[in-house]
């Protein structure tokens, strides 16, 4: 009697329990996947447990398309990298080709270069006369500093006569001024010529009005353009006559030596050269300067106090 009642007892907690099931249904096995997790279950292409964008496994774990970018350029000198469509990482980081163009932003060089992933300098950009290179501009008018200066107010005198056609037009200046040596003079005759450079600066920074520049060496018709005098074996002046064969050019320059007041300076700009010229009235002051690239400067300023006429198509003033 005891045997059964424990028996009875033993069918009932039985049919209580619940049953137990082994399975390998694929749908059972699915419900414990997570894209996500580092692990390719059966449905994913890949999983690569990044949760950041990026590389060529996306977000529902499938494969991003061959030619998609997964790393994209930091600048002109490296290459974008893009997914093979095959496999879920992205290839690793490569420069661009070398010999692509790039920009050192630098505005005083131009034509750079990628080699080996970096940009390298190219050439020096050359600015015109009366101008230098700014690294953040380009180029921008420069007048130069210390050079030689008038001895006494008045001393230079500027005219400039400017029609609409360019005929007949002229720029005229004349300088007394410092001391100025043989060695001031370079060498015309074979490396060292001269510019003529006109700045308004009536503004907050300087603006070329104009420039004309008589270029060393050469032949003028059938003469040397320049000729070049000695006094007791010294340098005494620097003649240079061109006539028209250069539009905007000087047409002739001469530079004396010789003491403080003694210096003299006379250059002129005529005929089709003048054509160029920036038309009367003109803001003041204006600086004028004759430079040689040999670093060598006269100069003089002319503002409203040494003004004779500032009128439509003619100027004529004295120096400060």
């Amino acid at each position: 009697m005891r045997i059964a009642l424990v028996g009875a007892v033993a069918l009932v907690l039985l049919a209580a329990a619940p049953a137990r099931v082994q399975t390998t249904d694929p749908a059972a096995s699915d419900e414990t996947a997570e894209c996500g997790d580092g692990v390719v279950d059966e449905g994913e292409e890949c999983d690569d447990d990044d949760p950041e964008p990026g590389g060529c496994c996306n977000a529902a774990c499938r494969l991003e398309p061959a030619g998609t970018v997964c790393r994209s350029a930091a600048d002109a000198c490296d290459a974008a990298e893009t997914c093979d469509g095959v496999g879920d990482g992205c290839p690793d980081d490569a420069p661009a080709a070398d010999d692509t163009a790039c920009d050192d932003e630098d505005a005083c060089t131009t034509g750079e270069r990628c080699v080996a992933g970096f940009c390298e300098d190219g050439s020096q950009v050359v600015c015109p006369a009366c101008e230098t290179c700014e690294a953040d501009t380009g180029c921008v008018a420069a007048p130069r500093d210390a050079c030689r200066e008038v001895v006494a107010p008045g001393r230079a005198r500027l005219r400039v006569k400017s029609h609409a056609s360019g005929r007949g037009g002229m720029l005229a200046w004349s300088w007394v001024g410092e001391q100025t040596s043989g060695d001031a003079l370079g060498d015309p005759l074979a490396t060292d010529g001269f510019t003529l450079c006109v700045y308004d600066e009536s503004g907050d920074v300087p603006v070329v009005l104009h420039r004309a520049t008589a270029p060393p060496g050469g032949r003028c018709g059938r003469a040397p353009c320049w000729t070049v005098t000695t006094k007791d074996g010294e340098p005494a002046a620097a003649l240079y006559t061109a006539g028209p064969r250069t539009a905007g050019g000087l047409r002739s320059l001469a530079i004396r030596t010789g003491d403080d007041g003694r210096a003299r300076i006379v250059a002129s700009v005529r005929g089709h050269g003048a054509s160029a010229f920036p038309t009367p009235p003109f803001a003041l002051p204006l600086r004028v300067q004759l430079e040689g690239n040999h670093d060598e400067c006269w100069e003089a300023v002319h503002s409203a106090t040494g003004v004779v006429r500032n009128g439509p198509g003619a100027f004529v003033g004295r120096s400060d």
